[in-house]
């Protein structure tokens, strides 16, 4: 929960798998992406990683 904490506030988040491919990116902030919030909680269970898109 911590970690999804800190995620609300990325501005931009890119979610990539351990093998480093791009499952999701995003210019929107976490918390208007409402659809996809099940979906990166799945990604951190699973030791992927996001990474904040430079």
């Amino acid at each position: 929960q911590i970690r999804m904490r800190k995620l609300k506030h990325l501005g931009h988040i890119k979610i990539q798998d351990v093998l480093g491919n791009t499952i999701m990116e995003g210019g929107r902030r976490i918390t208007d992406m409402n659809d996809d919030l099940s979906m990166v909680a799945e990604h951190l269970v699973y030791g992927r990683e996001i990474m904040k898109d430079c």
